[in-house]
């Protein structure tokens, strides 16, 4: 079967239903007047429904116009750009959709997200990198970019959506940080420092994945932190005891990673014996200036 035919004069448009509901210069604006230009149909061969056969399907140029709004404010799941909408008139006048229709589900959305990170038939390169392409070359052609070398920069800020450094990784990747930089001030290797240490989990790709233990269980992952909290005072011992005569450069790369390993560990316990997480783990500034 074809796919399906959105008619665009209907009493239920978008634009007929809200007739201001697209400002000029917004992303749905631009999307609802241009979309077939930004997405060309030679960019999606392969998408099904393309044939006589099986299953109607929804349209290339409106999944993407949904995926591309989807990141537009901020970004959503998937699930939650397909209830937006389903009640966004303004997102309906942008993916061409009346307002009597379905809209895409998730598991389209994210069936098409995963063909475009297939490669084109036609040239071997993956759809994602032709799309961008197509609107770079789109851009240079109509004169929005001049030619030449630019540079662009995205000043949306990121608000600490990245990796949460907690308590266990800030202690297993410092101390692992130090003996790297111990290491080639003794002209030696990181597997030599964590021998000399006697910290195997050094070694490990993961601080995590090297203890196996149940990370849901507050008393395992308590004896864990008590295990690397100890690591890096033996570590910080055995660099202030070898070095000998003190190298300033040696040092003052040791005393930087011990710093940033002061202010991060654990505090102790009124015991003097345990160690205890203190205040939240710290996140990664991600803000994009």
């Amino acid at each position: 079967m074809p796919r399906r035919s959105l008619s665009q004069s209907s009493f239920f448009a978008p634009e007929f239903v809200m007739p201001d509901c697209l400002e000029p210069g917004t992303t749905p604006w631009l999307l609802a007047k241009y979309r077939f230009m930004l997405y060309p149909s030679w960019l999606f061969a392969g998408w099904k429904g393309e044939g006589r056969r099986g299953r109607k399907a929804w349209p290339a140029v409106t999944l993407m116009t949904l995926l591309v709004l989807r990141w537009s404010e901020e970004g959503m799941s998937r699930l939650g750009s397909t209830k937006r909408a389903r009640w966004d008139v303004q997102w309906r006048a942008a993916m061409g959709l009346n307002c009597d229709i379905q809209v895409p589900d998730e598991k389209t959305l994210r069936e098409f997200e995963a063909f475009l990170q297939q490669r084109h038939p036609a040239c071997d390169i993956p759809r994602y990198m032709l799309l961008h392409e197509h609107i770079v070359r789109l851009c240079l052609n109509n004169g929005v970019v001049k030619k030449g070398a630019m540079w662009a920069m995205d000043s949306t800020p990121m608000w600490c959506y990245g990796a949460v450094l907690d308590t266990v990784r800030l202690l297993g990747d410092g101390t692992r940080m130090l003996a790297i930089l111990w290491a080639k001030a003794i002209d030696s290797d990181l597997e030599h420092v964590a021998k000399l240490w006697d910290l195997p989990y050094l070694m490990a790709k993961s601080t995590k994945g090297f203890f196996s233990i149940n990370w849901k269980d507050k008393k395992e992952k308590n004896e864990v932190i008590q295990t690397l909290a100890n690591g890096v005072c033996k570590a910080v011992k055995a660099v202030k005891r070898d070095i000998n005569p003190p190298s300033e450069k040696t040092t003052k790369a040791a005393t930087t990673t011990m710093c940033a390993l002061a202010a991060s560990h654990p505090a102790r316990s009124r015991n003097r014996r345990q160690w205890r997480p203190r205040g939240r783990p710290q996140g990664r500034q991600g803000s994009a200036g």
